[in-house]
């Protein structure tokens, strides 16, 4: 999540959001010991308020 923040504050929001997507991808597999804890959740709101700021409303409401 830190190196997403960083794209953030350089305005990248789509590299944020896929490395982000990335990470979402590897924790909700269904052997990852993090599916579905508190990591998972804000992984989820984080990728969803970058959804947000990139003007993907759908995307962001999908996500939460």
């Amino acid at each position: 999540m830190v190196t997403a923040d960083h794209f953030l504050g350089l305005s990248k929001f789509e590299r944020a959001a896929d490395i982000l997507e990335e990470q979402l991808l590897q924790v909700s597999s269904e052997s990852s010991p993090l599916r579905n804890s508190d990591l998972h959740v804000q992984l989820l709101q984080k990728y969803g308020g970058i959804l947000w700021w990139d003007g993907d409303a759908e995307g962001a409401i999908d996500a939460y």
